[in-house]
């Protein structure tokens, strides 16, 4: 172990004897190791940020997040999982423009994770409702169902979840008056044939496995 790995896994140590952030934020020790103009290399920064988020103390995870991407070149995929943390923090937070501002450099980099995709979508939808961004929220609710499907086709969710995914756009196209949308979106719920009033023909198929079709 080095060194700073454990100078790190102190100061963790040390974040556990503080209820709230804002303390530790105050803490002599952490506050001269954060004053540092360089600290650690990638595997070391990134144990920062785990342990700040295994504490809940999320503005210093969104902290050391944040550093972690300004002082270094990354990849894509520590790009992928710096976005994906710093948009779920900021919605904890209820930063919510903030929230968008990361899901939206998170959906830039055309991430293949579905079930990553699909939370940053639930978080850029959650985020514009909130702020009362209507035809923006539809159109991630969109965005959000074509996802549940790959997911299901793929094997990843059940229909459930996507009969939710639906279920979730429909009723905000209905509530906007968007009605002619609504209609449009439910022709494409394809997801059961129930062309009968028999209770046995529709439990069937409701056991049936077979992935929806493709919006």
């Amino acid at each position: 172990m080095s060194a700073i790995q454990k100078e790190i896994l102190d100061l963790l140590a040390l974040a556990k004897c503080f209820k709230e952030e804002s303390s530790f934020e105050q803490c002599n020790v952490y506050q001269a190791f954060k004053a540092r103009p360089k600290i650690g290399q990638r595997s070391e920064i990134k144990l920062l940020i785990v342990g700040m988020a295994e504490r809940r103390f999320s503005n210093e995870c969104i902290y050391w997040a944040q550093r972690f991407f300004k002082e270094r070149v990354c990849n894509k995929e520590e790009r992928i999982r710096i976005f994906f943390t710093l948009c779920c923090l900021y919605s904890q937070l209820e930063q919510y423009e903030k929230a968008i501002e990361f899901g939206q450099k998170y959906l830039e980099i055309k991430s293949e994770i579905l079930w990553q995709v699909s939370a940053v979508l639930d978080l850029m939808v959650k985020s514009f409702d909130i702020l009362e961004e209507k035809d923006i929220c539809i159109k991630y609710r969109k965005e959000n169902l074509k996802i549940q499907i790959l997911r299901c086709n793929n094997g990843e969710i059940d229909q459930f979840q996507v009969l939710q995914a639906y279920h979730g756009l429909i009723a905000s196209q209905y509530i906007n008056d968007l009605f002619s949308c609504a209609k449009k979106t439910m022709k494409n719920l394809k997801l059961f044939n129930l062309n009968s009033k028999d209770p046995n023909d529709v439990r069937a198929c409701l056991d049936k496995t077979r992935a929806p079709q493709t919006l």
